[in-house]
Parts: C-alpha cells; sequence; structure tokens
C-alpha cells in the first residue's frame, strides 16, 4: 500500500503512515527504530521486526517500548479488553518473556532494559525514575536491542 504523508509541522518535521510490515523505506537508511506501544496492535509482530531490522543500518539500535501484560498495568488493561475497551479489546499484549522472545526471533539481541510504572493502577501517587534492568511488576519496558548476526 501507498503511504499517506502528513502535514509539516512547525518543528521541521514530516509525518508519513505506513504499515509496519512494508515500511516505505530503503534498507539500512536509520541509525535508529522506536516502536511505542505498537506491537500488540499489529496482526504479524515478527513481519514488523524484520521489516525493522532490514531498515537498521548496521550497529544500529532498535527501542521497543511496551506495557507487559504479567504486570499489574498489563493485567489491568487486559482486563478493560475483555470489557470491550475500544482499545484494549484489540490488544495481544505479551508477557517479557514473550517479548523477549520475540525479539531474538526477529534476529535482534536485547542489550539494554529500562523499566518504570512499578506502582499499580490506581495507586499511583509520585514520579518513577526509570530503573535500569527489569523492575518486578514494571507496568512499562524499554528494550534497546542491536541487530544479531551483522554482515
Amino acid at each position: 500500500p501507498e503511504a499517506a504523508r502528513g502535514p509539516e509541522t512547525d518543528r521541521q518535521t514530516e509525518t508519513l503512515r505506513a504499515r509496519g510490515e512494508q515500511l516505505p523505506f530503503a534498507d539500512a537508511a536509520f541509525g535508529a527504530v522506536f516502536i511505542i506501544v505498537a506491537l500488540p496492535f499489529v496482526e504479524w509482530p515478527l513481519s514488523v521486526l524484520r521489516e525493522t531490522r532490514r531498515v537498521l543500518r548496521t550497529g544500529g539500535k532498535m527501542v521497543l517500548a511496551e506495557i507487559p501484560l504479567t504486570s499489574p498495568w498489563g493485567k489491568f488493561h487486559a482486563a478493560e479488553g475483555e470489557g470491550g475497551h475500544p482499545i484494549y479489546s484489540i490488544a495481544s499484549l505479551r508477557s517479557y518473556s514473550e517479548l523477549i522472545n520475540i525479539v531474538e526471533r526477529g534476529s535482534f539481541g536485547v542489550e539494554k532494559i529500562v523499566s518504570t510504572l512499578v506502582q499499580a493502577p490506581g495507586e499511583v501517587s509520585e514520579v518513577e525514575q526509570p530503573q535500569t534492568g527489569l523492575a518486578l511488576g514494571a507496568g512499562f519496558v524499554v528494550l534497546v536491542a542491536g541487530r544479531r548476526g551483522e554482515d
């Protein structure tokens, strides 16, 4: 499908709407690709990761941020989905181990993990500092991954 261009903003940037499984960019076009809470909403997440790998330069990084299903926030949103929430009813949240598995199956190696939001839904009382590594019960994790098997 053809990509749709959006209006330019005051920051001199341009938006582009495209499918993650078929990015309209050349091989090795980017030094980094950010996928922020998007994989739960795509039918073929492994295809998105393979396409991400294609558009990354050698030495490039993928930054994947997700809500782990097994966290209090993941369980909260999954319950919302079961109750018919318009967004979370179509989401396929994954556990932390499932996220690692799909990243590795996409030919990436996790290099760094940062997590936050250990306060449970309804109990958030202060701004949290991100923690390096997987924090027990973290409701939001960021995985930084590099391409495995660099040429």
